[in-house]
């Protein structure tokens, strides 16, 4: 699991994740090793949140790139897209990991089932952005389709 998500931290989108020259997707180097190292420790230590439960519905340990853009409150485009990693899904919300903080209130994510052509575009709204060793995990509900 840990070589998928380096593989998926590899990938960088700008745009659509395609080069506008080569129409191809771009590789950048690949992550620091403090942040894979980081992801390895979690991935292997990780016990999915241990707190009292206060969502509605059970969490699944799932981990799958997201592609997130960045929504105003009207919920138009308002910044760059960029490319996280799920922690966990519920059919209420999910967490992610990202490199950089997020300031915005809601974005919109494109999800793709595991091995198939399915994809689903969903409003998150952000309740929780806060960093975690080098990464940053980015939680909240989901509020409506895209």
């Amino acid at each position: 699991m840990a070589d998928r998500v380096n593989r998926i931290l590899e990938l960088e989108p700008h745009g659509n994740g395609k080069d506008a020259s080569e129409g191809s997707l771009r590789k950048t180097t690949a992550p620091p090793e403090r942040v894979a190292s980081f992801i390895r420790r979690v991935i292997r230590g990780e016990k999915f949140y241990t707190g009292s439960e206060r969502r509605e519905s059970l969490r699944y340990p799932v981990t799958m790139p997201v592609k997130a853009t960045p929504l105003n409150d009207k919920h138009q485009p308002a910044g760059e897209a960029f490319l996280a990693v799920t922690r966990d899904i519920s059919v209420g919300g999910l967490c992610m990991y990202h490199l950089q903080n997020v300031t915005a209130r809601f974005l919109q994510l494109e999800l793709s089932g595991h091995g198939s052509d399915e994809q689903l575009g969903v409003v998150l709204e952000v309740v929780r952005c806060r960093q975690t060793g080098p990464l940053f995990e980015i939680a909240g509900r989901f509020v409506g389709y895209a």
